[in-house]
């Protein structure tokens, strides 16, 4: 799948800090431990090496091909109990001994190393008291294979009370849950911090659940939830509480991990534009600028959705990679998001691509150019717009694309074939796309903008008069992309408010909810399976809050609203992959009211003189409301100043004179005007 879709992904690189000792003890919850060839008790006889293959939390792992050979580890048990021994290995099915034999106190069991493989494989069990000593021996049986050796681990046997909390952290004023899945109803839990038994707040499990969201520290912690019930005393991985604590633990990451993940890494020279069946991106790898970067990945809107959504965390970056062999190059103080921008930019126009998602990702870079073109040269702006207009109708897409499904690539049309699980074609794709492509023509004055708006007006009334989302391959279904329909919807909704629109915006939310109805806040595929069949789905998990924080900017019902506006903060920010982040999944910040009072100010500060009222579709009526001061709560952003006339992104950059949002519930005069002012009236649905 292509490592690249969000969310953040989520999934982004949360990194835990792991300490290695003699013996490391495994985090709390079940009473276990576990020894590996870096600890005091293991011993080797005959001939062993150190491998290059990695194991168990990242260690050092040693093999051998000396039949005979033995390793072996001595264990401590931490109390009286029934233990299960397991073994830990790097995989490798090819050279890997099948016929290994390990022992323990007088009993042997043969094993089949090449079945085994980065992850823990249970040998047997033994019953041992508190000090108790026990050595587990492997043997090397089979000539010319290898036999490998990581580390042991004695694990109670006995239920746990485990308390499963978000590792890296809490955002101080969203919400706060933990799942402790053993814990009946009525158990107790307490918050202290590491190390200490003052306890700090208290609450009850209720359906496997504890809510600890009124809990707002002075201090970032560590914390750590200790739950006491009928299975006893267990206690959660230490996290941190702050402000935008999300945001602030990954951001870096996400921009670190695009840097080092670009094609040749940064060397544009190294790469073939020609054919698009030669060698792109390093020997074959699939995708255009970055390795693994499908057409649907969406990695170039991502990141210009990432710096918009708060410009000043990264204009005091400047970026440090290397951008080599670009036809056009940023000015050399460009922050490094920027600079990943225009290497994107750069190489999808070297490469002439005109796959539907990629020009499309190119109307999102002409659409914000007003916010970069302090370090773009507006050359670059230039060529990707001509180079748009002159292929939006094109109904070609031969070049760069895998794992295409059959359709035409001109964008004015209608689209009625939506993508399978693989991800590759969300509903409503083109939606924000046209839409910014209207604003640029209007901007720059190009001929009929009106093509683009109705293109995408025309796929909206598709989506409502057509999707079923109770039908899973609609929603989840679309895996990793399936943030782009609800986002297009909601952004769609937000300047052109209908009733229709928001209804059915309305009912994907309650097929989410009503699928989310568990102690994980897992939502699932449909009622009766939990995942995507065949395919795997971080990338799923990680872009949902995306689309659930869309949907909660436009539906009516203000419990809908929090339940889809609480759904980012619950879930856990662990995805598998790298998934660079959007301003409305997990890891992006919620300053909305900082975002937002930049926005108001922008809107202000462009709006003609005179400008005091902002108007709002009320029922069939339009209604004038002065416009409040906004609250600024952090500096406005250096970056470019927005002009007159350019236009709002999706998530509330400075704009004029695109609709304003609709907030709800509103009450009409009577009598009331119809309309608002020409300038303000948007384009008849």
């Amino acid at each position: 799948m292509p490592t690249f879709t969000r969310m953040l992904g989520c999934m982004l690189a949360l990194l835990l800090a792991v300490s290695i000792g003699p013996p490391a003890v495994a985090a709390p919850g079940p009473v276990e431990v576990v020894s590996t060839t870096r600890d005091a008790g293991y011993r080797e006889t005959g001939t062993w090496t150190q491998a290059q293959r990695t194991g168990y939390l990242g260690g050092t792992t040693r093999f051998t091909r000396e039949v005979g050979a033995t390793a072996s580890w001595t264990l401590t048990a931490p109390a009286d109990d029934e233990y299960a021994i397991g073994v830990w290995i790097p995989a490798s099915s090819d050279v890997n001994d099948p016929a290994v034999t390990y022992g323990w106190n007088g009993t042997s069991v043969r094993a089949n190393q090449a079945a085994f493989g980065d992850a823990w494989h249970t040998l047997g069990t033994v019953r041992l008291a508190r000090g108790a000593t026990l050595t587990v021996t492997v043997t090397a049986r089979t000539a010319g294979k290898v036999t490998r050796a990581d580390a042991v681990r004695l694990s109670s046997t006995r239920p746990s009370q485990d308390v499963l909390v978000n590792q890296s952290g809490y955002d101080l004023t969203g919400p706060k849950r933990f799942t402790a899945p053993r814990a009946t109803d009525g158990d107790t839990f307490t918050i202290t911090r590491e190390g200490s038994a003052e306890v700090l707040f208290r609450g009850t499990v209720k359906g496997g659940v504890g809510d600890f969201t009124g809990f707002r520290p002075a201090g970032a912690g560590p914390y750590v939830v200790t739950v006491t019930g009928d299975l006893g005393t267990g206690t959660s991985h230490p996290f941190g509480i702050g402000p935008y604590w999300t945001y602030r633990v990954s951001i870096q990451r996400a921009v670190d991990f695009m840097v080092q993940s670009r094609c040749a890494h940064g060397d544009a020279t190294k790469l073939v534009f020609t054919d698009p069946a030669g060698n792109h991106c390093n020997r074959g790898n699939t995708g255009v600028a970055w390795r693994d970067d499908h057409q649907f990945s969406f990695t170039l809107q991502s990141l210009i959705e990432l710096y918009l959504s708060n410009p000043d965390a990264f204009t005091r970056s400047p970026g440090t990679g290397r951008y080599d062999g670009l036809a056009i190059s940023t000015t050399p103080d460009a922050p490094e998001i920027v600079k990943l921008i225009n290497w994107g930019v750069d190489l999808y126009l070297q490469g002439k691509v005109n796959h539907t998602l990629l020009k499309e990702q190119l109307a999102w870079f002409v659409h914000a150019y007003p916010h970069l073109s302090k370090w773009i040269p507006r050359e670059q702006y230039v060529k990707a717009r001509d180079h748009l207009v002159a292929n939006w109708s094109n109904p070609a897409r031969d070049r760069w694309n895998w794992y295409d499904i059959p359709h035409s690539a001109d964008l004015f049309q209608t689209y009625t074939i939506i993508g399978t699980g693989k991800g590759q074609f969300p509903p409503g794709h083109s939606i924000v796309p046209n839409l910014m492509m209207y604003d640029v023509a209007r901007r720059d004055g190009l001929p009929d903008p009106g093509r683009y708006l109705n293109a995408a007006r025309a796929q909206v009334d598709w989506i409502v008069a057509n999707l079923d989302w109770n039908d899973p391959a609609t929603t989840k279904g679309q895996r990793m992309s399936e943030h782009v329909t609800m986002e297009s919807l909601a952004y769609y909704a937000e300047r052109y408010p209908d009733p229709e629109l928001t209804a059915k915006i309305e009912q994907w939310a309650d097929v989410a909810i009503a699928r989310s109805q568990n102690m994980w806040d897992f939502r699932k595929y449909s009622d009766s399976l939990w995942i995507i069949p065949e395919f795997n789905e971080p990338g799923n998990v990680a872009g949902l809050p995306a689309a659930a924080l869309a949907a909660a900017r436009v539906i009516d019902d203000p419990a809908k609203r929090r339940r889809c506006a609480a759904s980012p903060p619950v879930r856990s920010t662990t995805s598998s992959g790298a998934i660079p982040p959007t301003p409305t999944s997990p890891t992006t910040p919620p300053p909305r009211r900082a975002s937002r009072a930049w926005s108001a100010a922008g809107r202000r500060s462009t709006r003609p003189a005179g400008a005091r009222v902002s108007w709002r579709r009320c029922g069939a009526c339009w209604t004038a409301r002065p416009r409040r001061p906004p609250t600024r709560t952090t500096p406005r952003p250096t970056s470019a100043t927005p002009r007159a006339g350019w236009p709002s992104t999706p998530h509330g950059t400075p704009a004029w004179p695109s609709s304003p949002p609709t907030r709800r519930p509103c009450t009409s005069p009577a009598p009331c005007p119809a309309s608002p002012p020409a300038r303000w009236r948007p384009p008849t649905r």
